[in-house]
C-alpha cells in the first residue's frame, strides 16, 4: 500500500491473516515525515498502548521523519512494534518535573520493549544561568511496558556553573537549596557528564533517583567563598552524587596559590561544607590575609596544610 497527502508518502506490506485462534499480522510501514500530534492521531489507542502513553508522554511536539515500524501480532500473544525514527525541532521531557529538552534534533527507536533516544542537539534552560548545550545526551528505558517503568539518562551538559548548578537544584533533588547553599556560588564554565536512574512515576522523590555526576569547571572565580577575597581557579574537578558534591583543584585566594578540595554533603542534617588542602605560605601570604607581621620576619616560601573547616559560605 502506498499513500500520498499533503506531500507526506506512507508505504505498507505484509501479511494479515484470521485463524481458528485468531488474527495473526506481520506489518511493515514507512513514514517520510509527519508530525507527533499526527501520529499519536493516527495511532489505535488499543495498539501497543503502553508505548502510544509513553511517546504521548514524553515526546511533546516536533516533526517526525524516517519513520520505520515492524508490526507483528500473533494469538494468544501480546502485539510487538518496532519503531525508529529521527526527530527535529522537537520539545522532549527526560524528567517530569525538570525543564524539558527544546528544539532537539535527534533519533529514536524502541526495540522490543526497550527505548532508546539520542539527542544531536537541543538545550535545556533552567531558572537560573542560561542556556544548557544537551549534545550527545541519551534516554533510555528498558522495558516500557514494566510497572513503573525503569529509566536511565545519560546527560552531556556544556553550560555555564550556574546554569549547571541550577539544573542539579529543580526538583525533585533541590540539592543546594536543602543545604542551604545558593546556586550561584561563583563564574565558570561547566561540562558534565551526568548519569541518573530513576522510576518513571508520577511524584518522583529525590532518594528514588541514583544519579552520579563528573565533569570540569574551567575559569572559576568567586567572591562569596571566602569573605572580602576573590577565589579563582583555572581548572577544576567536579564530582557528585547522592552524598554529596566535591570540587577540588588549585588556584588562588587573591594572590595567595592553593590546591584544595570543597566538599558539600547533600540531604537534611548534612554537616557543614568543607576545604582542605595546601596553601602557599609566603610574605604575599601575610599581605593578602593582614596577618600584621613584619616584613623581615616573613621570607621565602612554604606550604601549610588547611585543615577541614566549616566554610561559613
Amino acid at each position: 500500500v502506498s499513500l500520498v497527502e499533503a506531500g507526506r508518502r506512507l508505504s505498507a506490506k505484509g501479511q494479515v491473516g484470521a485463524g481458528a485462534e485468531g488474527w495473526t499480522a506481520a506489518i511493515d510501514l514507512a513514514l517520510d515525515e509527519i508530525g507527533h500530534q499526527s501520529l499519536l492521531a493516527l495511532w489505535p489507542v488499543t495498539l501497543v498502548p503502553k508505548t502510544r502513553k509513553w511517546l504521548a508522554d514524553n515526546v511533546l511536539d516536533g516533526t517526525l521523519s524516517d519513520v520505520k515500524a515492524a508490526l507483528r501480532i500473533t494469538p494468544g500473544k501480546e502485539a510487538r512494534l518496532t519503531l525508529g525514527y529521527d526527530f527535529r525541532a522537537t520539545d522532549v521531557r527526560f524528567i517530569r518535573t525538570m525543564p524539558p529538552i527544546r528544539d532537539a534534533d535527534g533519533y529514536a527507536t524502541i526495540e522490543g520493549q526497550t527505548y532508546t533516544m539520542v539527542v544531536s542537539r537541543g538545550s535545556v534552560t533552567p531558572p537560573l544561568g542560561g542556556v544548557i548545550d544537551m549534545t550527545g545526551s541519551v534516554f533510555s528505558v528498558l522495558d516500557i511496558t514494566r510497572i513503573p517503568a525503569q529509566a536511565e539518562v545519560i546527560l552531556k551538559t556544556d553550560s555555564t556553573l550556574t546554569a549547571a548548578l541550577s539544573l542539579l537544584d529543580e526538583p525533585p533533588f533541590q540539592f543546594l537549596t536543602k543545604a542551604g547553599r545558593e546556586v550561584q556560588i561563583g563564574e565558570g564554565r561547566a561540562v558534565l557528564d551526568a548519569t541518573l536512574r530513576f522510576p518513571l512515576v508520577p511524584k518522583l522523590q529525590a532518594g528514588d533517583v541514583s544519579f552520579s555526576v563528573q565533569g570540569r569547571i574551567t575559569d572559576f572565580s568567586s567572591n562569596r567563598l571566602v569573605a572580602g577575597k576573590v577565589v579563582a581557579a583555572p581548572d577544576l574537578s567536579l564530582s557528585a552524587e547522592p552524598r554529596g558534591l566535591r570540587v577540588s583543584g588549585p588556584g588562588r585566594i587573591g594572590v595567595v596559590p592553593f590546591d584544595v578540595t570543597f566538599t558539600q554533603p547533600f540531604g537534611k542534617g548534612a554537616d557543614p561544607a568543607r576545604i582542605e588542602g595546601t596553601v602557599a605560605l609566603s610574605q604575599a601570604t601575610v599581605s593578602e590575609f593582614g596577618l600584621g607581621l613584619p616584613e623581615a620576619i616573613v621570607s621565602g616560601e612554604g606550604q601549610g596544610m588547611a585543615r577541614p573547616a566549616d566554610t561559613g559560605v
